[in-house]
């Protein structure tokens, strides 16, 4: 189980940063559509 959760805790990091890329394109795409 150990080992499992060093894969996961790689993955998870390796995909964050193009999750919360997208959501902060997402985030800048309604602020500019709506002037916010």
């Amino acid at each position: 189980m150990k080992f499992n959760r060093k894969y996961d805790y790689k993955r998870a990091l390796c995909e964050d940063p193009k999750v919360i890329r997208g959501w902060f394109s997402l985030v800048a795409n309604i602020k500019a559509k709506y002037g916010i």
